[in-house]
């Protein structure tokens, strides 16, 4: 149906700009070079060493248990929840000072 139109048109229409321009011709790079931004790269790796810190510190220090099963259970929910909203947190910080 619809799916199977949006792939065969898109599908043929990237075929004819790469039969038309090359894989290794100047406005194939032109257009790389005007959407790509280092600083994207850069963002996001920076983005997921700070969640990577907040999720490993939040279950390993925040969160120790003594009993059973159930409070074992207790404790892995509590740590996903405060891990959750550390992130979105740290996302608003970050989106503030990396971005405005």
């Amino acid at each position: 149906g619809y799916l199977q139109y949006v792939h065969r048109y898109h599908g043929r229409h990237i075929r004819q700009l790469l039969n038309e321009y090359g894989n290794d011709s100047f406005l194939v790079r032109v257009r790389f070079a005007i959407y790509f931004n280092e600083f994207y790269i850069w963002y996001s790796i920076i983005k997921s060493v700070v969640y990577a810190f907040i999720i490993s510190s939040i279950a390993a220090i925040w969160y120790n248990v003594k009993g059973g099963a159930l409070e074992v259970g207790k404790a892995s929910t509590n740590a996903v929840v405060m891990s959750s909203i550390m992130i979105l947190l740290a996302d608003v910080i970050l989106t503030h000072l990396m971005l405005t």
